[in-house]
């Protein structure tokens, strides 16, 4: 496993039950997929891209797959944090699920990649005015 990535255990929500998962958590993926094995397993609605989604493995070849052309909506659980993404439809090797940067930017885990651990930061924002001088009236903004 490279260094920008590690596996993570998803609880994914099928409808009518609950069956985990491992997902790899990928920095070097530029989108979310789910693999087609799993999805047919799992027998979840796919949903038909109105264009279809070139896909290349990490050293830039085309996958052998070519192109996504479904997606899969899918609820599951880290922890006890509920998600719902739509994730492309794709062979993926040996891997089920790959969670990759937009849902890395989406979500901002936390990540501690020496020990293996992802947490999320509360959901809250603080207005925090910046001081720059006595006389500064300039509007409070979001530092935080």
């Amino acid at each position: 496993m490279e260094r920008n990535s590690m596996r993570i255990l998803l609880a994914l929500y099928t409808g009518d039950q609950i069956v985990e998962k491992l997902a790899l958590l990928d920095s070097g993926a530029e989108g979310n997929f789910i693999s087609r094995i799993t999805a047919r397993k799992l027998r979840l609605p796919l949903t038909k891209l109105d264009k279809r989604v070139k896909v290349l493995n990490v050293d830039r070849t085309l996958n052998t797959s070519a192109y996504v052309t479904h997606t899969a909506r899918v609820t599951f659980f880290i922890g006890d944090r509920k998600m719902t993404e739509d994730l492309m439809v794709s062979g993926l090797g040996g891997e089920q699920l790959i969670l990759g940067m937009p849902w890395l930017r989406h979500y901002n885990p936390q990540i501690d990649w020496r020990n293996g651990e992802i947490n999320f930061p509360p959901r809250r924002k603080l207005n925090i005015k910046r001081f720059r001088g006595v006389l500064d009236h300039t509007p409070a903004e979001i530092l935080i």
